[in-house]
């Protein structure tokens, strides 16, 4: 959780006396001028020539270090190692003037995570000629005795007065729905609790190698990622998950997980139905989707291959299920969504979430007629099956020519931009899929 706030210098570190210190540096000796004792540790990306001994303008001390990272990606300047216990909450406070946004961040070695034993909060915003500090807390995955406090720095100049890291105490997670940790209207994506702990309840959608999905209810900002490796979870039960929430790499998902907790069986909420450009959106991230196309790009050195219904493509990755698809092929996929490497993914979990749409016999359980056959201009659809539904209309080479949403229980189809031939009517609904031809004859 993030404060920001102006600090007298008479004040020092006006922290409780009960605060268990465990690192403090006020940059008062140096092995050289752009050494301060302490630093420098092994992940540390500064350039010696720009970390600067100040000897001007300290209020904790003789000196300050002045971190100089104009252009380019975040630097780190990291501590030296610290021992650090799993799953405790350290508050790291950082007194700091300049102009440039910092943030903390933690490496402790815990490789499992596809992190690489990286973590950091958000930016803040340093823009003052005095000094104010800010508190950001880090939580090791693991325990580890040479753990090292990061300060991250892009966009600027800062000079740093002191650090302090300190065992904090044992906060109370916050109850949030998903749509309150995933909904935001940050450009970015970032979730409006970044670095909170949290509780919140949903529906295991999936369960992959590192963590599972969960999902409170249909449709958009419903659905987050768990990274947890310590809790074993089953598809289809309601849990109560207490973590904090991360953005990773514009990725919002739960980690530090602290307790997750069984409620019994839920219901897997329905997949939201997509065209297939539709679903590379921020809205969806997490969410259970299904969408349907023609595959594009056969699979890469990653795993990853695509489809597309026209508007656009839509990748569809392997974590839980590694599937061969063939080019010009019509594929049905549902999945999670997920993003990584700055790409939107659909991740199927087993077999039965990737199908061949062309392939379908006609399903005798949806009560549905469909007229004229041949048609000219106007196709009727009749439906009495309830709940969310889509149609698609492929031409004979397998491309989908029309889509959209069945809304009334009779729906009036435009063909009349449709060249004579054969097509095939592909209906989906949250419990079937159907298939039918007709005719376009004028």
């Amino acid at each position: 959780m993030k404060h920001l706030y102006m600090t007298l210098a008479l004040l020092m570190a006006m922290t409780t006396a009960s605060a268990q210190i465990v690192f403090e540096s006020n940059f008062e000796t140096w092995s050289s001028v752009n050494e301060p004792d302490g630093w420098r540790g092994s992940k540390t990306s500064f350039s010696l020539d720009s970390s600067i001994q100040v000897t001007d303008g300290a209020t904790f001390g003789p000196y300050l270090v002045e971190l100089v990272n104009v252009q380019g990606p975040h630097r780190r300047f990291t501590t030296q190692g610290i021992a650090l216990s799993e799953g405790l909450t350290y508050e790291v406070e950082v007194w700091a003037k300049g102009d440039a946004d910092v943030r903390v961040g933690l490496y402790d070695f815990d490789l499992d995570g596809n992190d690489f034993g990286f973590n950091y909060n958000s930016y803040e915003t340093v823009s003052s000629s005095s000094v104010i500090s800010f508190v950001q807390t880090v939580v090791p995955d693991t325990t580890f005795g040479s753990c090292e406090v990061i300060i991250s720095v892009i966009g600027g100049i800062v000079q740093l007065d002191r650090v302090e890291i300190r065992l904090g105490e044992a906060a109370e997670p916050d109850p949030k729905t998903i749509q309150e940790i995933q909904f935001t209207t940050n450009v970015s994506g970032a979730s409006p609790e970044v670095g909170n702990l949290i509780i919140t309840t949903g529906v295991v959608t999936a369960v992959a190698n590192n963590g599972y999905w969960i999902q409170d209810g249909e449709g958009a900002w419903n659905g987050i990622r768990v990274r947890d490796q310590s809790n074993t979870v089953n598809l289809g039960d309601e849990v109560s998950v207490t973590g904090t929430v991360e953005e990773y790499f514009s990725f919002t998902r739960i980690t530090d997980v602290v307790a997750v907790s069984s409620n019994g069986p839920g219901s897997i909420p329905a997949p939201s139905v997509l065209g297939t450009f539709a679903t590379n959106d921020e809205a969806f991230e997490g969410v259970l989707v299904r969408s349907s196309g023609a595959c594009t790009a056969t699979v890469n050195g990653f795993g990853e291959w695509f489809i597309s219904d026209g508007s656009g493509d839509i990748m569809v990755n392997d974590e839980m299920f590694a599937f061969t698809p063939g080019l010009g092929t019509n594929y049905q996929v549902t999945g999670l969504l997920n993003y990584a490497f700055s790409a939107y993914k659909i991740e199927p979990r087993d077999a039965g979430d990737v199908s061949v749409v062309s392939g379908l016999n006609e399903v005798t359980n949806l009560d549905v007629s469909i007229y004229p056959n041949p048609v000219v201009d106007e196709l009727i659809i009749e439906q009495s099956f309830t709940g969310a539904a889509v149609y698609q209309i492929y031409n004979i080479k397998g491309q989908l020519v029309q889509e959209n949403n069945l809304t009334d229980s009779i729906e009036r189809i435009n063909v009349s931009d449709l060249s004579n031939g054969t097509y095939t009517l592909i209906l989906i609904t949250d419990g079937a899929l159907g298939q039918s031809t007709f005719e376009v004859v004028r």
